[in-house]
């Protein structure tokens, strides 16, 4: 069974940023509201992210629809939930304490998963961009984040790899 979705967050809740560096989710369950709403597919998310902790689930970005997760509830690995109807897990775990470039392409009805600009794999299902938070209440983000990036259209991959080749990390 599917992971249910989170409840609503807190009104208080903000991003912080440290100079020179990466965003940083406040507070000890690491999620902060954006309120956005979910664009339909086609779309791509790009992130860098590092974990410093293993948990059940840990959610990049989250909505009342579905998820894309780190650690996928069930399996550890990177992944994305519709809510009440399926969880989906890519062949790929994070590593600790190391930044990676995770992107996201989905088109209808597909994902593909891309891990430092090389695919990982691809699952035949989709969902709309979550765009509600950062983490959940239930399932925050243990680590850092930096250089979120949304485009409404799924990148070929060459122009994953393009992106990931622009930075200089």
């Amino acid at each position: 069974m599917a992971n249910e979705p989170p409840d609503e967050p807190a009104s208080n809740a903000s991003a912080t940023a440290a100079a020179p560096g990466p965003p940083v989710v406040p507070g000890p369950t690491r999620w902060t509201g954006l309120g956005g709403l979910d664009p339909a597919e086609p779309w791509t998310v790009s992130g860098w992210v590092r974990t410093t902790g293993r948990t059940s689930d840990q959610v990049l970005l989250g909505s009342k629809v579905g998820a894309l997760k780190l650690q996928q509830w069930g399996t550890g690995k990177v992944g994305f939930t519709l809510y009440g109807a399926a969880d989906h897990s890519f062949d790929y775990t994070l590593p600790l304490n190391q930044w990676v470039q995770l992107t996201w392409v989905t088109e209808p009805g597909r994902t593909t998963l891309y891990a430092n600009g090389e695919r990982v794999g691809t699952v035949d299902a989709s969902i709309p961009l979550p765009l509600r938070s950062i983490g959940t209440e239930k399932a925050g983000l243990r680590g850092d984040l930096d250089e979120v990036t949304t485009w409404d259209e799924a990148l070929s991959p060459e122009q994953v790899q393009a992106d990931y080749a622009h930075d200089d990390r």
